[in-house]
């Protein structure tokens, strides 16, 4: 199946003004953000793809995405303007975002999702309680000093919290820099809480915005999207699995596109939108923190720490669990327990519901 280096094999060599910026631009550019750039002077995008290769950052599809683009005559003259970084432990915020001039006379804000720091994890998770999260905030004000790195018409784009980054920025940005944005790209990221969906900056934006689910969409698919959406198809049966960026099948001119998301993705949305409801703002809160609680007894900062010693971090989560106060570990059985009540509930309203077929497109 091809992926977008597939897709910077067959393209790379065909410049913007002969084919035209498409969704398979957007979603390698995305997955580029990933990848730790150095903050300072501006450079052009091969040489920090360049820079990823010797450095050693870009490891596995990352480094043959960075050989592709530091070869690349499609995007190997473009030009960063602009590079962010911050983590946060104590907003519980993890934020990255790069500004990138193309040849073909526009510019595109590129916001990076989920890394594998725990508090990126806990951030996204503090979205199903929070009206704005730090990251959010931190991305609208980015997007409206825009016009200190580029004066050139915006695509905004990211991939999973990435693109809710670049949705929500796009709805709240000062309308003078709203005016200037000609497109919004969300791949497989969640959609807005109810008050950003609610604004007039959403209103206005709303046309503008794209967005892309892989057949078996989780992520992409919580919290609310009012907007249309194009499926995705993508390899790997689970959802969690076709997140991945290099999941995702491209062709020529794009990606390949299916009719609809699985009825897996479907039910699994049913059942955690179920869920939510059934359970106060507060409870969430208190679920979300108990269990970051836990996973800071182990002292790990990312995925990648919590695995690496996992004997022993299991004894520091248990022994964690066994720390909470009697009433938040009834809390946590609680909320648990409602997980399972509306997996129950869901299977017996749609029998057939994880058959795997495919269900048609929602809007």
């Amino acid at each position: 199946m091809a992926n977008i280096n597939d897709y910077l094999d067959w393209r790379g060599d065909v410049p913007l003004s002969a084919a035209p910026f498409n969704p398979a631009d957007n979603l390698l550019l995305s997955q580029f953000a990933y990848m730790s750039l150095p903050i300072g002077a501006p450079c052009a995008l091969s040489a920090a793809a360049r820079s990823l290769i010797s450095s050693g950052v870009a490891q596995g599809n990352n480094l043959l995405l960075a050989k592709h683009l530091a070869a690349s005559e499609r995007f190997g003259a473009a030009r960063i303007c602009r590079a962010e970084e911050r983590l946060d432990e104590a907003l519980e915020m993890q934020f990255a975002a790069l500004v990138m001039e193309l040849s073909d006379g526009t510019a595109c804000v590129i916001f990076r999702g989920t890394d594998s720091t725990l508090v990126g994890w806990k951030e996204d998770l503090n979205m199903s309680f929070s009206e704005e999260v730090p990251s959010q905030a931190e991305a609208v004000r980015f997007l409206n000093g825009i016009r200190s790195y580029t004066a050139l018409p915006l695509r905004v784009m990211g991939h999973s919290k990435g693109g809710n980054l670049a949705v929500y920025s796009s709805a709240l940005c000062r309308r003078e820099v709203q005016d200037d944005i000609i497109a919004v790209y969300n791949n497989d990221g969640p959609g807005l809480g109810d008050a950003a969906m609610a604004s007039e900056g959403y209103a206005r934006i709303e046309a503008r915005v794209q967005t892309f689910l892989p057949q078996s969409s989780v992520v992409g698919m919580l919290l609310n999207h009012p907007e249309s959406y194009q499926v995705i198809h993508a390899d790997g049966s689970l959802g969690i699995v076709q997140h991945d960026p290099y999941a995702w099948e491209t062709c020529r001119n794009g990606f390949i596109c299916e009719g609809g998301l699985r009825r897996g993705s479907l039910y699994t949305d049913r059942t955690i939108k179920d869920w939510i409801k059934d359970i106060p703002n507060e409870q969430r809160k208190e679920f979300i923190d108990a269990l970051y609680t836990v996973l800071q007894a182990t002292h790990a900062h990312t995925l990648s720490d919590l695995t690496a010693s996992w004997a022993r971090n299991s004894m520091a989560i248990i022994a964690g669990m066994g720390k909470l106060d009697p009433e938040t570990r009834r809390h946590i059985h609680a909320v648990i327990g409602a997980l399972l009540a509306a997996c129950a509930r869901n299977i017996l309203r749609e029998p057939g519901a994880e058959d795997g077929a495919d269900a048609p497109q929602g809007e």
